[in-house]
């Protein structure tokens, strides 16, 4: 048997006062004389036994009164198993962050775990044997004292990580199969995983959170301009997971310390809301963004970090042999906010530089050099054709068939499908006749492509396929005024610029959840023998890494990594900023039902559940037995029993 509250039984302590009544006489004696005391003498001893008898059963009726009505209030637990020896009683405490919520006023249900957890061990004997684990506690491998035990509870802390009940189990096999598990949590939907089963007789106790609504950060999203100067569109889409609405939820947008948006949302029961903001351009320097929620109790929730893609500056490489070059690409290329432009004869190529570039722009080749083969996993390439080329290297090249055609006059172009991603922000609206150039065509491609622009017979202009993760580009003909007027319309920037921003495709998120165990950053030509850390004002860390096609993978440590801002150095050399959050996983407060816990603990003999609000403990259960709120009763009835003896005995005994 267990005390749910062991520290009412310092009441015992009062048991000594009934002592002390009928030990001590605190009335005053008077000598009275007489003239005779034979007969008085006679009586006295007559009645003597009578009366100790009496005062004997008055003093244990009321030393079992006030014993009984102590046990009540310290609620006494049966413990059924107790006649099965084990080895020792293991005692889990769910210290993920969703336990910080309260369960009642100023007291966490993690404070309210480790507070119970104390008591239990508070009335354990001296020499029984104990095991504390959390979420972020090594594997146990032995038994430690009550003493220690009580130290390690002292010890625990909130932790962002979340632990399924499998992994709990998983993490005591090493410790012992014939245990008592009291297992403290509040039975979270999202991270407690299955009920796993076990020949370990495992208790449930469940924090009841108060709470039955939280708004978090569930995905943000940016709408980035390729072309104009509009800045940028910020949307953060907010969830509310519990069964009630929710009314003006204050939400703000901040880029450092600057509030930027502010705004008071309403969210129905597990419906959703967003908040969205404009980012002028010149923020794009810093990039760092954070949303606050005020929304509470629930709170651990309502810090969410952002940062910002950058409009990364394009390496762009127009490579042409010496009398094959167009100048309209170099006018378009220039803009040096957007591009770092270079023109390469073909006899002077920087390959080094070339390791970094982006877009390769190959015009005006009969035959394509060899040394540009092994680039084609580094970079993007537009391949604008000479009038005649040899078709076996243009064919090794694109890995695709190339036949010769011969359009006898200039045909109008069109777009093949203007709702491809490629077009996005090219045209600012889809519902207006788009009038292209003409161009005549002198190649085309077999095999597997995508077409972008075609002419108006249906035959494709301009055309994309795939190769190591990377577009190649093909143009169906040269782009001198003899073969199409595409360098002297609209169109030819906004398709220049989204072949250039296209390469690389792959843009690193929003922000990136600190539970996985790895995140890829695109980056180009990054030289393997340099030193890669994540850093912050307060942390500085080495990373593990890997890097292939164009992509840094970088492993996140276990441990040591908080949620927040960080830079990615190179060499202690900032080169971009990204965003760790907690994952979100712990927002969606739903927990299991009682009914739910009750229902699984009654078809298992291993299972027991104790919902400690009300001591409502399950039947047929494994550990703790449903007579232990039956004993509180018993005790108040018995307390009540012996105050009525003792009436009874003063009045007619």
């Amino acid at each position: 048997m267990i005390f749910l509250y062991p520290s009412v039984l310092w009441g015992l302590l009062f048991l000594a006062v009934p002592f002390a009544i009928h030990l001590f006489s605190f009335r005053k004696t008077k000598v009275v004389t007489f003239s005779t005391i034979h007969h008085i003498e006679a009586l006295v001893k007559d009645t003597q036994s009578k009366r100790n008898l009496k005062h004997l059963l008055i003093l244990l009726s009321r030393l079992l009164v006030i014993f009984f009505m102590v046990i009540a209030f310290a609620r006494p637990v049966w413990m059924t198993g107790a006649n099965t020896p084990v080895e020792g009683t293991l005692i889990y405490i769910d210290n993920s962050r969703s336990m910080t919520s309260e369960v009642a006023v100023g007291q966490s249900g993690l404070n309210k775990a480790l507070q119970m957890a104390d008591d239990l061990l508070s009335q354990a004997p001296i020499e029984q044997r104990f095991q504390v684990i959390t979420n972020n506690s090594m594997a146990p491998v032995n038994w430690i004292s009550r003493n220690s035990a009580m130290d390690k509870l002292a010890n625990i802390v909130t932790t962002g990580e979340a632990k399924t009940m499998s992994q709990i189990m998983a993490k005591t096999s090493f410790l012992a199969s014939n245990m008592d598990l009291y297992y403290f949590s509040d039975f979270q939907e999202s991270t407690f995983g299955e009920i796993v089963n076990t020949n370990v007789r495992v208790n449930f106790l469940k924090m009841e959170i108060e709470s039955s609504a939280n708004v978090y950060v569930d995905t943000a999203f940016m709408e980035v301009p390729m072309i104009l100067d509009e800045g940028s569109v910020l949307t953060v889409v907010l969830k509310n997971s519990g069964r009630n609405n929710r009314e003006d939820v204050q939400v703000k947008i901040l880029s450092g310390k600057q509030l930027i948006a502010s705004s008071l949302l309403d969210f129905e029961s597990n419906g959703q809301n967003s908040l969205s903001v404009d980012i002028p351009d010149n923020n794009f320097i810093d990039g760092q963004f954070k949303v606050e929620i005020e929304d509470f109790p629930v709170y651990f929730d309502n810090t969410f970090y952002l940062s910002h893609p950058q409009n990364k500056v394009k390496n762009i490489a127009h490579i042409h042999p010496e009398n094959s070059y167009s100048a309209a690409l170099a006018d378009v290329y220039a803009n040096e906010k957007y591009f770092d432009y270079t023109s390469y004869n073909s006899g002077s190529i920087d390959y080094t530089k070339l390791k970094q570039t982006d877009l390769i722009v190959l015009e005006g080749f009969v035959e394509i050099p060899l040394s540009l083969f092994s680039f084609k996993g580094v970079a993007d390439f537009f391949i604008i054709p000479a009038k005649k080329v040899n078709k076996s290297s243009y064919e090794a090249f694109l890995e695709r068939t190339v036949r010769e055609v011969s359009d006898s006059a200039f045909v109008g172009l069109k777009i093949n499908d203007i709702n491809d991603p490629f077009f996005k922000g090219v045209f600012k609206s889809t519902n207006e006749v788009i009038r292209l150039p003409k161009a005549k065509r002198l190649f085309a491609l077999e095999g597997r492509f995508t077409t972008l622009v075609k002419n108006e017979f249906g035959y494709q202009y301009l055309v994309r396929t795939k190769q190591l993760d990377r577009n190649i580009f093909f143009l169906a003909s040269p782009i001198g005024r003899d073969f199409t007027n595409l360098t002297s319309h609209a169109t030819f920037l906004p398709l220049m610029y989204k072949m250039a921003q296209s390469s690389n495709a792959a843009t690193e998120p929003l922000y990136f959840d600190i539970s996985a165990n790895y995140i890829s950053l695109p980056i180009n030509g990054y030289d393997p023998i340099k030193k890669i850390t994540l850093a912050n004002e307060s942390v500085e860390l080495i990373a593990n890494y890997q890097y292939a096609k164009g992509n840094l993978t970088l492993e996140l440590p276990p441990e040591g990594i908080l949620a927040g801002h960080y830079e990615l150095r190179i060499n202690d050399l900032g080169v971009q900023k990204i965003a760790l959050n907690e994952p979100k996983n712990e927002s969606d407060i739903t927990t299991y039902s009682d009914k739910y816990l009750q229902e699984l603990a009654s078809n298992s003999p291993y299972l027991n559940y104790i919902n400690v609000e009300n001591i409502q403990i399950s039947a047929d259960s494994g550990g703790i037995n449903s007579d232990g709120n039956e004993l509180f009763k018993y005790a108040l009835i018995l307390a009540l029993v012996f105050v009525i003896s003792e009436t009874l005995l003063i009045r007619f005994l």
